[in-house]
C-alpha cells in the first residue's frame, strides 16, 4: 500500500503578489498628498514663528526707543518695504550689532538684542549670516528658503497697504509691521501664502 503525503505549498502565487502590490500602490497614492500637506503645514507654522519673532522684535524696539528701527540716517515718513540692504540694516539694529550705525537716530545705541531667531539651516527658516567671519546678517528666510515681503508703518498711522491682492488699496489696520511668505508654491496670491496679520 502506497501512502501519498501532501506537500505544503511554500511562497505566494502571482495573484497574491499582484493584490499586495495594488494595495501598497493605493496606500502610497493616498498618503503622498497627505504627507506633503502635513509637511507644508509644519513649514507654515515654522514660518509663522519667524514672522512673530521679527514683528515682536520690531515692536519691542519701538517701545524702548520711541520709534521703529530704520535703515539709513533719516527716519522715513511713510510705509517702507524692507528688503536687501534696508532689511540687513534693520536686522543688525535688532541684533544689537549695528556698530556702523549706532550713532544715528535710528540705531541701537544701547546695543540691546531684540531679535532672537535661529540661524537658517541650509538657507531655510531663520537668519542667514555672511560667511566672512564678521557675523553680519544677510537675510531672513522662511521654511521654504524664500525671503519675506516685509512692510513697516514708519508713520505709525496703523495702516499698511497689502501687496498680495490685486486690490492695491486694501489696507491692514492695527499693525506696525506686516510680513508675507509665498509658501511652498513660491507664488504670491497662492493658496498657501502665510501672513503675519491673519
Amino acid at each position: 500500500m502506497k501512502i501519498h503525503s501532501k506537500q505544503s505549498k511554500k511562497g505566494f502565487t502571482l495573484i497574491e503578489i499582484l493584490v499586495v502590490v495594488a494595495i501598497i500602490g493605493t496606500l502610497a497614492a493616498i498618503s503622498f498628498p497627505i504627507g506633503k500637506s502635513m509637511i507644508n503645514r509644519g513649514k507654515a507654522k515654522d514660518t509663522q514663528l519667524r514672522m512673530k519673532e521679527f514683528v515682536t522684535a520690531m515692536n519691542a524696539f519701538n517701545e524702548d526707543n520711541g520709534h521703529l528701527p530704520f535703515p539709513g540716517d533719516k527716519y522715513p515718513t511713510n510705509d517702507v518695504t524692507l528688503s536687501g540692504e534696508k532689511l540687513r540694516q534693520v536686522v543688525r539694529i535688532l541684533l544689537g550689532n549695528d556698530y556702523q550705525n549706532a550713532d544715528f537716530d535710528g540705531g541701537n545705541k544701547k546695543g540691546k538684542k531684540y531679535l532672537d531667531m535661529p540661524t537658517a539651516k541650509g538657507g531655510k527658516n531663520g537668519l542667514e549670516f555672511y560667511k566672512d567671519g564678521k557675523g553680519l546678517p544677510r537675510s531672513i528666510w522662511d521654511a521654504w528658503g524664500e525671503g519675506f515681503y516685509i512692510r513697516v508703518d514708519y508713520n505709525l498711522d496703523n495702516k499698511l497697504k497689502q501687496w498680495h491682492t490685486s486690490d492695491t488699496d486694501q489696507l491692514v489696520e492695527g499693525h506696525t509691521v506686516i510680513m508675507l511668505s509665498r509658501g511652498g508654491d513660491r507664488k504670491k496670491n497662492g493658496d498657501d501664502d502665510v501672513f503675519s496679520w491673519k
